[in-house]
């Protein structure tokens, strides 16, 4: 109920900030909000460790896959091994 009721407050307080009524206002609920959904999460610390080790393996994940994802250049070298089985081929 926290998590919802604070996420609801903070897009409230970000609406009504772009809308620029009551400034002070808005403020108040963007940061009533944030402290809602942070006594959330600090209330429920194991869903928020799950969360975090979610977003880790995430991270992880597609930097391995963007390293994988390359070339390998060999730093400049290049398998001779094809050109050597072609030149004794002919």
């Amino acid at each position: 109920m926290f998590l919802l009721f604070g996420l609801i407050l903070v897009i409230w307080g970000i609406v009504s900030l772009f809308r620029f009524t009551l400034n002070v206002f808005s403020y108040f609920l963007i940061l009533v909000g944030i402290l809602l959904v942070l006594s959330f999460f600090l209330h429920h610390w194991i869903f928020s460790l799950i969360i975090a080790a979610v977003i880790v393996y995430i991270v992880r994940s597609g930097k391995r896959r963007v390293v994988d994802d390359q070339p390998d250049t060999g730093f400049g070298r290049r398998d001779i091994s094809d050109e050597a089985e072609q030149s004794d081929s002919k």
